[in-house]
């Protein structure tokens, strides 16, 4: 299938991250639906805020790969007032320089009804710790397109929306250090209180990296359907082994793995790991607990796209811990990255907007 398998970048900038949250603002007044699905409590603008920055990247990086074209993405920017009418593609369609637009849904009878011809896209963005990718089962279809973004925001990034008054008056500071610490303070060997350093403002806000855009097909081939109750384990990290193996966890003798997808304890209601062995290299399971297996490396092996170091080493697995009811594909970031180059869509998405706008 193909595609530019270089992440594309973008970053947050000030300007931007403004005309965001001045849409999340709108959507806090208007959307009532919304605001009480955000948390089990009415949810406060600030939690609201961070929740929906996941919106930034559907402008950002459509923006982004299609700069070079004589059109650009439609995104849905509309409010709803019932959740069952949010049925829309993130990506509504494209406009021409001259303003033509091209729609790729249109609503009708209280629905959205997708345009016969054209891609239904979705976007779904994740912090960069994130080890998995997860997917709503009721909005995964195998024809549909999935923009995979990873999120990379700093953590203060909200302070650069603030007037620098906020940082320059010495008159904010003051007011919480100013109390005479030797009327309260008897001791503090061990420096428990702290006094906080004047704040600073950051003009470095984050940025978004496109991991990839794929079909639902593609991505089904790596991914597990999650149910409620379901725990599976997925490759977490290698590290070092122990010193010393519970005898009875010996593997006797060793599993010989091979190159392709393996599933924790030969278990496929286990997310898939993929491993690369490469010439002359060898990789055995030799020791196995409940959330690990112990192996030898010799040569060239990879795991999930990482490369081990030799010798014994340990390959640790945590379990999925679902939150919700929902059935859920999940697969983890780093086995779309062993796959990216063969499963990539982005010219595919391309050629599609090139024969619609032609």
């Amino acid at each position: 299938m193909g595609g530019n398998i270089e992440k594309i970048k973008v970053d947050l900038t000030e300007d931007f991250l403004k005309k965001t949250i001045y849409w999340i603002i709108c959507k806090y007044e208007m959307d009532e639906f919304k605001r009480e699905q955000s948390s089990s409590k009415r949810a406060l603008l600030g939690g609201f805020i961070d929740r929906w920055m996941n919106k930034a990247p559907e402008f950002l990086i459509f923006d982004e790969l299609l700069k070079d074209k004589s059109y650009s993405a439609v995104n849905d920017t509309f409010f709803y007032t019932k959740g069952e009418s949010k049925n829309a593609p993130d990506i509504l369609g494209l406009i021409d320089n001259d303003g033509k637009q091209y729609p790729f849904a249109r609503f009708k009878d209280n629905k959205w009804e997708v345009v016969e011809g054209t891609p239904f896209i979705e976007m779904k963005t994740f912090r960069s710790d994130q080890s998995l990718v997860t997917i709503p089962y009721t909005q995964f279809h195998d024809d549909h397109y999935y923009a995979i973004v990873e999120s990379h925001l700093e953590e203060d990034y909200l302070l650069s929306i603030f007037d620098d008054e906020l940082f320059e008056n010495d008159e904010y500071y003051n007011s919480i250090t100013s109390l005479k610490e030797d009327e309260f303070i008897i001791s503090n060997d061990e420096g428990i209180i702290k006094k906080p350093d004047k704040l600073t403002k950051n003009n470095v806000l984050g940025y978004y990296n496109l991991f990839g855009i794929y079909k639902g097909n593609d991505l089904r081939k790596y991914s597990l359907i999650v149910e409620q109750g379901d725990n599976p384990m997925y490759f977490s990290e290698e590290t070092e082994p122990p010193s010393r193996f519970n005898s009875k966890k010996i593997v006797n003798p060793p599993i010989r793995l091979t190159t392709g997808i393996y599933y924790f304890d030969d278990d496929e209601n286990n997310i898939p790991v993929d491993i690369k062995i490469f010439d002359g290299g060898e990789l055995l399971i030799k020791h196995k607990i409940k959330s690990a297996l112990d192996v030898e490396v010799k040569g060239h092996v990879e795991v999930d796209g990482i490369r081990l170091n030799q010798g014994m080493r340990r390959l640790a697995f945590k379990n999925f811990e679902k939150n919700g009811s929902l059935k859920e594909i999940a697969m983890t970031k780093t086995i779309l990255e062993c796959y990216n180059e063969e499963i990539s869509a982005i010219d595919k998405l391309i050629l599609e907007f090139e024969s619609i706008v032609e």
